[in-house]
């Protein structure tokens, strides 16, 4: 990753020690330190798939509103600075420095001590935090990194928060645990008293009965989305194209219609769960107007899911997507389906992914829509698979398999292969949308 100007990213992540245990000690200490104090509303964002993007509907949905709008995520796809934003703008590398030197001696020495080390998670979520009130945000948008309980993001107050869990699948198992039961008790832990909550009724029985529960033992008034029986917010009539995604709700906040540029049957979903954290926001703030709500998710954008980043005539068609787990994997599959019905069985994959995640279940979901697979890696990270990795689980699958260790070389390799008439699908990991994206100025289609 190049060094960035004023803020040397490369040395701020390796000055961080391996985490052997988790707590919320060293958030809580980083906060004091920074003599921070939460004076913004915090809408907190948890789930396996799904929580960049309705992250990102609710920024959009803020700022359109006219509110000051924090917005914590990750990873970053071409730079850190994309992980802290304030109305749209990335923090600069001279408010990242001045905000680390500020923590930096801290950390270094608590890092020295034995017992409970700081991660570099947990120092990027405290000087995000900090950001947040030093621009006096109304509003901070945080999306949590794999769980929820021991995250940094939850020492976040519950005061003036809305809870937000997206769909629930397995990931992160051996942090997290192997069922999904397991894995959404660590994620409904953002829901605290004090608080209301939105939550995905699509994750199924098991989760969603570990999620009423949790909520019902804080007093926490809990909204469910969803397109089955049984939801607070339904969803319907859901029509998926190239250009967008458009789609009705109906229930308890009353009924509209909405239309999104995020592609993929799933965005409604995503979309319906930002609308409806909206509308409960919007029963103690009058500034987040139906019309803000509206606008706010046609306009959202998110980079790196589902993205077209190449449509010409005589070119394939190519696509991005970061999709690196099981469920990630089933929705892309679906759509991809949906949204190019005539193009089955005819895609070029090109794939990276992590050697800790189950790449080969991703590959099995998505190889019966490929004529061709080119393994690839993700230079310079220690995590990223090998493309003979990659290449080995692919063979299951996939008779045409290729390997091109570079990304770049890679994505120019599947495109010869899929010749000017056919279509490209980039995905495996969101580390390997950010090579690629930090390699070419990728234009924007639509």
């Amino acid at each position: 990753m190049p060094r960035l100007s004023g803020f040397d990213y490369e040395k701020f992540s390796a000055s961080f020690p391996k985490k052997t245990r988790w707590t919320l000690r060293p958030t809580r200490a980083l906060l004091r330190t920074l003599k921070f104090k939460q004076r913004f509303r915090a809408v907190h964002v948890a789930g396996t798939n799904g929580k960049g993007s309705v992250a990102a509907f609710l920024d959009s949905i803020l700022r359109t509103a006219r509110l000051r709008s924090g917005l914590y995520t990750s990873p970053h796809l071409a730079r850190f600075n994309e992980r802290v934003r304030v109305n749209g703008v990335e923090i600069s590398d001279a408010e990242l420095s001045a905000l680390w030197r500020k923590t930096q001696l801290f950390t270094k020495k608590r890092n020295a001590r034995r017992g409970e080390k700081i991660s570099e998670f947990e120092a990027g979520t405290a000087l995000a935090l900090k950001f947040f009130e030093s621009r006096r945000c109304d509003y901070a948008v945080v999306e949590t990194g794999m769980g929820g309980r021991l995250d940094s993001t939850n020492a976040l107050s519950s005061k003036n928060k809305v809870a937000v869990i997206t769909r629930i699948s397995i990931d992160h198992a051996a942090e997290l645990g192997e069922t999904v039961s397991k894995i959404a008790r660590e994620k409904a832990a953002i829901i605290k008293r004090g608080c209301a909550a939105a939550i995905a009724l699509e994750s199924g029985a098991a989760s969603l009965s570990v999620l009423r529960a949790r909520a019902k033992k804080e007093g926490v008034p809990l909204f469910v989305v969803g397109a089955s029986r049984g939801a607070d917010v339904v969803i319907k009539k859901v029509k998926a194209t190239p250009r967008g995604t458009i789609f009705e709700l109906s229930g308890v906040f009353g009924r509209t219609r909405l239309e999104t540029k995020l592609l993929g049957a799933h965005q409604a979903e995503n979309a319906a769960l930002a609308w409806t954290t909206a509308k409960i926001l919007q029963r103690q703030d009058s500034r987040i107007t139906d019309a803000a709500i509206r606008k706010g998710i046609a306009s959202a954008t998110w980079p790196g899911r589902l993205e077209i980043v190449e449509c010409k005539s005589r070119s394939p068609l190519v696509v991005f997507d970061g999709c690196h787990n099981p469920g990630g994997a089933k929705a892309l599959a679906k759509s991809l389906k949906q949204l190019w019905p005539k193009r089955e069985r005819a895609w070029t994959l090109v794939f990276a992914a992590m050697r800790d995640k189950d790449y080969a279940s991703v590959l099995k979901t998505l190889s019966p829509l490929a004529k061709t697979i080119v393994a690839t890696s993700v230079a310079g990270n220690e995590r990223s698979a090998s493309a003979e990795e990659i290449k080995k689980a692919a063979r299951r699958f996939c008779k045409n398999v290729f390997v091109v260790e570079n990304a770049g070389e890679a994505l120019a390799e599947a495109k010869k292969l899929a010749g000017s008439n056919g279509c490209v699908i980039v995905c495996g990991s969101l580390y390997l949308i950010g090579e690629l994206k930090r390699r070419q100025r990728w234009h924007k289609v639509f």
